[in-house]
């Protein structure tokens, strides 16, 4: 669920933080009260486009902060996703989520989750399993097609299997960096040795006696 919603320099918003309570909460107010723009700012953490009029005038970037808990479901659900990414998180903070959208005047955005840098697409693909949005212009999680495997994960009873393949591909993931980094070291060493054996051919290696 998701418990705490922090806007700053948003639109007109100066500076707000809401906390949610678990089950049913209601935002109230006359027209013009800024309902809508609270609604937007939650579509800018599900990954919808932004806009560099989002940011309030005379400020030059806007800032969007969603707090979820998740429960043990929705965690299973999300692990593969996150393990894929190399974004497991840390031991004992499994159940809870942070995602953080930073809109600036120049057009730039910045996508974070739990503190590390994201695409917007992955920000969209893990929204879609936190927030379903019923209005115009519906965030509904039926209508779109990647969403419908783990709703089908989830009614085959596969959790435990889901999360077994989530481990597996965290490991891989790991182990594929690992190599990369290897990969990399040995790249370098291989161009300084190259360029070591080009200067003792050419003579050009600079002795200093002691």
């Amino acid at each position: 669920m998701l418990s705490e919603l922090y806007i700053r320099d948003f639109a007109i918003i100066d500076e707000l933080r809401l906390q949610f309570s678990f089950g049913f909460n209601v935002l109230t107010g006359e027209t013009g009260a800024g309902k809508s723009i609270i609604l937007d700012s939650l579509g800018l953490i599900l990954g919808e486009r932004a806009d560099t009029s989002m940011v309030r005038a005379g400020c030059d970037r806007a800032l969007v902060e969603a707090t979820f808990e998740l429960t043990p479901a929705l965690q299973q659900l999300l692990s593969p996703l996150l393990a894929e990414q190399g974004l497991e998180p840390e031991e004992g903070a499994e159940d809870v989520l942070l995602l953080a959208r930073e809109i600036r005047s120049n057009g730039r955005s910045l996508c974070r989750l739990n503190g590390a840098t994201i695409t917007l697409g992955i920000m969209r693909e893990v929204g879609d399993h936190l927030v379903d949005i019923h209005g115009q212009g519906e965030h509904l999680s039926l209508l779109r097609p990647r969403a419908h495997r783990p709703l089908l994960d989830a009614f085959a009873g596969l959790q435990e299997e889901v999360l077994a393949l989530s481990h597996e591909v965290g490991t891989l993931r790991a182990v594929q960096r690992e190599l990369a980094r290897l990969l990399s070291q040995e790249s370098v060493a291989n161009l300084q040795n190259g360029a070591a054996v080009e200067a003792i051919g050419t003579g050009s290696i600079n002795i200093n006696p002691q």
